[in-house]
């Protein structure tokens, strides 16, 4: 086959939809080459920004496009203009993919596009308002315009399915996946290096990792963790690591109302190598969020062996399984008890490690691939799909 990816977001995209590129491009080039793959993004970077690209196989090219993001962006929602990309692409395509929520006017046999989340759609009142007008209509061009859509977990599928009334055969399942070899070197006290020492703060903490959008539910976290604080008389730290969002400035000015300025780390963006070490010495994982398509940083928990306390709502419960403490989101008093209980509980501790990597052991890159691979295989090889409300015609 001759597949197009767009890889815009293994730039752009610190987050899960440019997590899920970067490592399933990347296991792509390790274990497939038969297929014939063109890789491509836009005149926004430069291809050797992002240095993995060097040094691919043989089947595989990089294209950079001469356009910017932003135009890109007017071409793919308002125009079926192929002849602007048809000078970068094969005129062979057999599939196209984008991981990135944007589905351009490319010619190809099968066109998959691919929608992690729809909380825009489902929780309209927890978004800006620019990203509800703008990835609506990109998500609704790429549902017209697609033979298949892909997601990462059966609650998005079903909900990707209820929202445009799609066959099931139309909504395919990749699950995201962590590196299993992140585990392998903590092993009881064996950091590479302390986070106390790196990050200026003592004993043991609470762990919540993100990005700071309302959706993330932090605020409520942050409440929880005062009652914590005041029921319990523990001394405990709370760490917030991650981007900043359109919840920050709240969290911050809550964390002065309540007084916990000496108590709550919030860190901004931590370098994977530092978050690791953050994730292996914490007391327990914090992810409450209000919304999530997946949900990879209690993965990446429970890779480590951390125990994991989230909420019950949404794709968390079908990731996390048994392997975790499921809350209530919005309920303060149930997240500051499930925090006594596990820093007070070694017992408890212990064994939701276990269960936790035995969990996150099922959720690979590989696999991602594998199954993302096969993916393109099946919806290559089945009759053609006309989606819905769109004509044969490709543009």
């Amino acid at each position: 086959m001759n597949i197009a990816i767009d890889i815009e977001l293994c730039f752009s995209n610190p987050t899960g939809m440019g997590r899920f590129t970067r490592e399933t491009v990347g296991q792509l080039a390790s274990l497939d080459f038969v297929n014939h793959y063109t890789l491509f993004h836009s005149g926004t970077y430069a291809t050797g920004d992002y240095p993995p690209l060097n040094g691919l196989p043989s089947n595989f090219d990089v294209v950079r496009l001469r356009w910017p993001r932003k135009l890109l962006r007017v071409l793919g929602l308002f125009t079926k203009g192929s002849q602007f990309l048809r000078p970068y692409l094969p005129g062979n395509l057999d599939i196209y993919f984008s991981p990135s929520g944007l589905l351009l006017p490319i010619r190809a046999a099968r066109r998959i596009g691919m929608i992690h989340d729809i909380n825009l759609f489902d929780s309209p009142s927890i978004n800006r308002w620019k990203d509800l007008v703008v990835e609506r209509l990109t998500y609704s061009s790429m549902i017209k315009r697609s033979d298949a859509i892909l997601t990462v977990s059966e609650y998005s599928r079903q909900r990707i399915m209820a929202r445009w009334k799609l066959p099931a055969e139309h909504v395919g399942v990749v699950f995201n996946g962590v590196n299993p070899s992140l585990g392998d070197d903590i092993e009881g006290s064996s950091l590479r290096s302390d986070p106390h020492e790196t990050f200026g703060f003592q004993g043991p903490y609470f762990l919540w990792c993100g990005a700071m959008w309302k959706r993330k539910n932090v605020s409520t976290l942050v409440r929880a963790f005062s009652e914590f604080r005041r029921v319990s008389g523990n001394e405990a730290s709370l760490v917030l690591a991650g981007t900043r969002g359109n919840e920050s400035r709240a969290v911050d000015r809550l964390i002065r109302t309540l007084g916990l300025e000496q108590h709550v780390l919030v860190l901004g963006y931590v370098p994977d190598a530092d978050l690791y070490e953050l994730y292996a010495g914490a007391t327990g994982f914090l992810f409450p969020s209000l919304y999530e398509g997946f949900g990879i940083p209690v993965l990446e928990a429970m890779m480590y062996g951390t125990p994991v306390i989230a909420s019950n709502r949404t794709a968390l419960p079908e990731v996390i399984g048994e392997a975790g403490l499921l809350v209530d989101p919005l309920d303060t008093t149930a997240i500051s008890e499930a925090m006594e209980t596990l820093l007070t509980n070694p017992s408890l501790r212990k064994d939701l490690s276990n269960r936790g990597k035995q969990r996150a052991a099922k959720f690979t890159w590989r696999r991602a691939a594998e199954d993302l691979l096969e993916f393109f295989r099946s919806t290559y090889n089945s009759r053609a799909l006309t989606p819905p409300g769109q004509s044969d015609g490709r543009g």
